[in-house]
Parts: C-alpha cells; structure tokens; sequence
C-alpha cells in the first residue's frame, strides 16, 4: 500500500531538491505549451499568444533552473574537507 510519504530519514534537502526538479519540469512543460500555440490559425479559431506571456514563462524557466543548479552545488562535497 502507498503512502505518499517520504521513508523515515528522507533528509530535508533532497526532499527540497526533488520539489525544485518537479517544479522545473512542470516550467519546461508550461513553455513548450506556451509555444506551441504561439501562433496557431485555422478556419474557425484563432489562438495566438502574447509575447509577453512566453517572455514571462521563459523567465519563470530560468529562474527555477538556476535556482535548482544553486542548490544542487550547495549540496555537492567538498574535496577540500
């Protein structure tokens, strides 16, 4: 049976690294489907999407990769100690 919890001496950090993964994914998905119906016409609709829109999705996608590279490198050993 699933619990949908996380293993007893699950660190914190992984469980924030893996939240900050799915939430860069679920961006990366946004941004494809911003994209994709940047432009699309047909004989009876229209949907374009502003720039705006992709810019503001673009940047929420950079953000969140580079705040889950952030965090990946603080998590990395050192070889100095």
């Amino acid at each position: 049976e699933e619990t949908n919890e996380f293993p007893a001496g699950f660190e914190q950090y992984k469980i924030d690294l893996l939240a900050l993964m799915m939430k860069r994914m679920y961006c990366e998905r946004e941004f494809n489907r911003v994209n994709k119906i940047q432009n699309i016409v047909g004989k009876d609709i229209s949907l374009t999407g502003s720039g705006d829109q992709k810019k503001m999705t673009k940047d929420d996608l950079d953000y969140e990769y580079n705040q889950s590279l952030v965090k990946i490198n603080k998590i990395k050993q050192s070889c100095f100690s």
